[in-house]
């Protein structure tokens, strides 16, 4: 699968927890472009590995199958051996096998590596050396490791509530880089002869820039925060220099690291052996990218302590791989245990790698007490990241979440109230609930051993001959309704019913049945205007049930199962988010039923042994209730009757129902189920009355006891006509009626619907005004809506040309000001070097000058010598005359002497 390490735009989904949410999820992954949506088939390597990892893969594969199934994905999965189990099998961790295997599929999911049976093997030949060699393979770089507290698993974490509560963060850990795969390693010998140890940590400058990069994006999808997390207070940072003095004089260490650094260096320019300085120096650099993101910087001690003691302070934490490794262990005991917390390891290019941060357990593996939930969690997070497989990982974060909702949990997370389960058993209630069961159900048959049949557990799944197709290709989870029926003096039934959300009211779901439930009919609505209501369906109904919803007053819901799924669908196209009556809000609001189960019945009284032989009948048209003749319909009381026949009916209340005035006990007549005569002969509660007439029977007088009846008009009593007066044989049950009476039971009538029809309107009147007041009141909402939302368009525009002129004006200013600084320090340079520009001037005048007269002196002694020449040679005498002679020099006041006195060659001599 070709993917690549990109940021997803995608909506945040429904979350109860914050990774689980898009907010709390990491918007980060691994997509996969191929292959395309509408094949939704793909390859996944597994890979169980050592200790537990065999059992949380087996949950997690059986998670896989059922979520893909009921979404429409299919899977192809190879299972390999890592780690231990490779190394037994053929002699190496990491088979080439295994790793051709997960280079060419779709995601692999892993298990977990290790255990006490190979401590002992030498470095190559141990099983962390296959997750590492795997990692490094597959090219993964950033490893997501999600630790959000559960609300259902607060008071499993070993801090306080007041601290742990709300804790929501993501650590992005640097994976193929640093400590874990530097070199050179490995041990050594220095020169005392002592052995030592040793690791190198080697971070070049694009390994951190991708890692920061893909903090930053997460980072920006959350809540803005990202916390970089270094040493550089004591790691400190060198860059290659050939010829430097390393720490080590001596030994194969020294050559070791300097062959490695030369071989880096033609391909990376800047290497460390200790990167902190370096890394903090990237990740500074690569914020200013981010302006929307707020970086923060810490000491990886200082982070350790910082999670224990406030953990709600960080978002997004990202740090290279060994302090990655070390804290994402730690903060996942905040969340109450580590075997609930999951991870991606993602690339550029090539498979996902997804795992659960626990290690093998290898004192627990084997006796179905590992906790699968790290591994299903890193499942959902397999189909989200590396196959862009959205709807799938929410059924199984779901899933999750509905399991400790109801209390199922793991030994490592099992507190007092909850109810521990095995691995097995946390895979069935986890099964359970994708399958839209009652988690209970499941554990049941875990606790009592008993087999799961296909019936009780695929209800949630297809049918083979529906065409997926034909509905879309969207699925959605059901929810669970409580209803019952009957009187509940009597015999009450209850249920629960699975019924798909209306969220997307225009979606036929997949798995649907031709099994729908009307819910929220008002009480006013008759049994026989609901009939009405339905028109022409009528004709496609084979059974109608009238329910309680339990939490719903003054409201009943309609239970109807169709004879064909096109009909079922046409209803539910025709009349969900229809109104009942153009004067009224209530909407039909239908809903898909997924199914139906009757958790038992309370009875009060038994039936008559004449009412169970007997065929039920329509207590209507006396004829057999037959679906095949028409629909049935079930009123909320239990009573059964034709759809046909209940549409003629005028009163809604159950017929031929007898109160006992002693004790209040309701049971039907002596002609229907006989429970009022029953109660009599049980109770010897001889009076009851009788609801449709309001007359009070006296079973052991076997008649009536008086013939007073209640006024419809003013409540008062007014006599009934009794035996008939004007029979010859004394009948009791004459038709003829005294005139009085009978105008004071039509004046009655006319009263009633007089005040009927009063009271009607005034209701449907004040109704009327509610609705249009409303509708005023949305109007003027939504007008003041768009108002501010414009006036806040406007200010935002207005603020935003504002502020870039403020930030032009600072950049000019900024400008300005520099250029001032500069132009000022220029100027002081320049007088300095005007004032050395004009003593240099001055010294070499003074020089000049000086070397002038000096000139001038010597030639004025030149000119004299050779004058003074000339004229010894012009004057008469003799040479011997001349070297005898002798010569004085002029004084100061013989300078008066003319210059042809000086040309006679006037001298005086010895």
């Amino acid at each position: 699968m070709a993917s690549s390490l990109q940021l997803l735009q995608f909506k945040p989904s429904k979350p109860s927890f914050s990774f689980f949410s898009r907010r709390s999820a990491p918007p980060i992954c691994s997509a996969a472009p191929t292959p395309s949506k509408s094949q939704r088939s793909y390859t996944i390597t597994l890979l169980p590995g050592d200790g537990i990892g065999p059992e949380v893969i087996s949950v997690a594969k059986d998670v896989l199958l059922l979520a893909g199934h009921l979404e429409g994905i299919k899977y192809e999965f190879r299972e390999r051996l890592i780690g231990g189990a490779a190394l037994d099998d053929t002699g190496v961790p990491l088979p080439d096998e295994t790793l051709s295997a997960a280079k060419q599929s779709d995601a692999v999911l892993l298990g977990a590596v290790g255990g006490y049976k190979w401590d002992n093997n030498d470095k190559h030949l141990k099983p962390e050396t296959a997750l590492l060699g795997l990692r490094q393979e597959l090219k993964v770089f950033a490893n997501l490791r999600p630790a959000s507290v559960f609300p259902q698993l607060v008071d499993a974490s070993t801090l306080k509530r007041a601290i742990a509560e709300g804790v929501d963060l993501m650590v992005v850990r640097e994976l193929t880089g640093g400590i874990y795969f530097g070199k050179p390693r490995g041990f050594d010998t220095n020169e005392d002869g002592e052995e030592f140890g040793f690791n190198t940590e080697i971070y070049a400058e694009h390994e951190i820039d991708r890692i920061a990069h893909a903090a930053f994006k997460i980072a920006r999808k959350r809540r803005g925060k990202l916390c970089s997390v270094d040493k550089a207070n004591v790691l400190e940072t060198e860059k290659r220099v050939h010829g430097r003095r390393l720490p080590i004089e001596n030994g194969r260490f020294l050559k070791l690291l300097k062959l490695e650094i030369e071989r880096l260096s033609h391909a990376t320019k800047k290497i460390l052996l200790v990167a902190s300085i370096l890394w903090r120096r990237r990740v500074s650099a690569i914020a200013q990218e981010y302006p929307d993101v707020e970086l923060s910087h810490m000491y990886v001690d200082n982070a350790a302590m910082q999670l224990i003691r406030n953990p709600k302070q960080f978002d997004t934490i990202v740090t290279n791989n060994i302090f990655g490794d070390i804290l994402s262990d730690e903060a996942s005991m905040i969340t109450g245990s580590i075997g609930m917390l999951p991870s991606a390891s993602l690339g550029a290019s090539g498979p996902g790698l997804f795992e659960p941060i626990h290690g093998s357990a290898p004192d627990i593996a084997g006796q179905d007490k590992a906790n699968p939930f790290a591994t299903v969690l890193s499942a959902a997070m397999l189909l989200r990241y590396g196959l862009d497989e959205e709807k799938a990982a929410q059924r199984i974060e779901n899933a999750v979440l509905d399991t400790l909702n109801k209390g199922f949990r793991t030994g490592d997370i099992y507190s007092t109230g909850t109810k521990l389960v095995t691995t097995k058993g946390g895979k069935l209630s986890l099964v359970g609930e994708l399958r839209l069961l009652p988690a209970a159900l499941c554990m049941y048959f875990k606790v009592s051993n008993q087999p799961i049949s296909t019936s009780s557990i695929a209800i949630a799944a297809p049918s083979s001959d529906e065409d997926p197709s034909q509905s879309s290709s969207s699925s959605f989870s059901t929810s669970l309704f409580n209803f019952s029926s009957g009187n509940p003096t009597i015999e009450e039934t209850r249920g629960l019913m699975h019924l798909f959300p209306d969220d997307v009211p225009a979606t036929l779901p997949v798995g649907r049945k031709p099994l729908v439930c009307v819910v929220g009919v008002p009480n006013h609505m008759t049994y026989a205007d609901f009939c009405q209501f339905c028109g022409s369906f009528i004709q496609h109904m084979l059974e109608m049930r009238i329910v309680r919803m339990d939490g719903m007053e003054d409201q009943y819901s309609v239970l109807i199962r169709f004879d064909h799924q096109d009909s079922t669908d046409s209803f539910f196209k025709h009349y969900n988010g229809r109104r009942f009556s153009s004067l009224e809000v209530e909407v039909c609001r239908v809903l898909f039923t997924l199914d139906v189960q009757y958790t038992g019945s309370i009875e009060h009284a038994q039936p008559s042994n004449a009412s169970s032989t007997e065929q039920p009948t329509c207590p209507v048209c006396l004829e057999r209730l037959d679906q095949d003749t028409s629909g049935i319909l079930t009123t909320i009381c239990n009573h059964s009757f034709h759809c046909s026949c209940i549409s003629k009916w005028a009163d809604s209340s159950c017929p031929n129902l007898w109160i006992c005035v002693i004790c209040g006990h309701v049971g039907c007549g002596r002609y229907k189920g006989g429970h009022a005569i029953i109660h009599w002969k049980e109770t010897q509660h001889c009076y009851s009355l009788e609801v449709e007439t309001k007359r009070v029977w006296d079973y052991v007088g076997d008649n009536y006891v008086h013939r007073l009846i209640q006024s419809k008009t003013d409540g008062k009593l007014v006599e009934l006509n009794a035996h008939c007066a004007h029979a010859d044989n004394g009948c009791g049950s004459c038709s003829c009626e005294d005139n009085a009476m009978s105008e004071a039971i039509l004046n009655s009538k006319v009263e009633a619907i007089v005040n009927e029809y009063n009271e009607l309107l005034a209701t449907q009147l004040e109704n009327q005004k509610i609705y249009f007041e409303s509708l005023l009141e949305e109007v003027k909402e939504e007008s003041e809506r768009k108002i501010s939302k414009a006036v806040q368009k406007a200010v935002n525009l207005k603020q935003q040309k504002i502020q870039s002129k403020i930030d032009r004006c600072k950049k000019e200013k900024k400008f300005l000001d520099d250029l001032n600084e500069n132009l000022v320090k220029n100027e002081d340079i320049w007088k300095a070097k005007i004032v050395e520009i004009e003593e240099r001037e001055r010294k070499a005048t003074r020089m000049m000058e000086d070397r002038v007269a000096e000139l001038e002196k010597q030639l004025g002694d030149l000119m004299v010598c050779l004058e003074g020449g000339k004229m010894v040679e012009e004057l008469p005498v003799s040479d011997d005359e001349i070297k005898e002679g002798t010569v004085f020099q002029k004084s100061k006041d013989s300078s008066s002497i003319s210059a042809s006195q000086q040309q006679e060659g006037e001298y005086t001599h010895a």
